[in-house]
């Protein structure tokens, strides 16, 4: 399943926010969501030690080899398989709320770990978190928004 990340503003910030009208608080939530996206990114150019401060399990010895024989040339990335799972990130924003999309339909698999089950039976996938945690996406959010808050209030003086 694709999943998304988003944060509740706290009731003090969105009574600000709310004072703004839908077109500023969608730029608002377009500039949060981009700032959520570039962690992510990241979090993925880091193998996983952006958010965690370690990286990433390592691949099982039974996935390097897959990937060895489908190009034996290519560098062997944790969750870089096609590109697909990085690349297919979409930002959103609305009057309302904004964060980023992952796309890819097994996101969410990779997101909590789980069983796979394919054509060479079942296997467990490792739980690899992508996405910030609460406490880390309410640091990010937070200053965006206030930052957004003290550009537009200044506009308003």
């Amino acid at each position: 399943m694709a999943i998304k990340v988003s944060v509740e503003l706290s009731d003090k910030v969105r009574k600000m926010v709310e004072l703004f009208n839908p077109e500023s608080r969608k730029k608002m939530y377009f500039l949060m969501g981009q700032a959520l996206n570039k962690e992510v990114g990241l979090q993925f150019d880091s193998q996983g030690a952006h958010f965690l401060g370690q990286r990433w399990q390592p691949l099982s010895e039974m996935r390097v080899q897959q990937r060895l024989a489908k190009n034996p040339n290519r560098a062997i990335t944790i969750l870089f398989d096609t590109g697909a799972l990085k690349s297919r990130r979409e930002v959103i924003a609305t009057p309302d709320e904004g964060g980023v999309h992952l796309l890819q339909q097994y996101a969410s698999t990779h997101e909590e770990g789980g069983l796979v089950s394919s054509g060479f039976g079942s296997f467990a996938v490792p739980q690899r978190k992508i996405l910030p945690n609460e406490r880390q996406s309410t640091v990010i959010v937070t200053k965006v928004v206030q930052e957004y808050i003290d550009l537009e209030t200044k506009g308003m003086g």
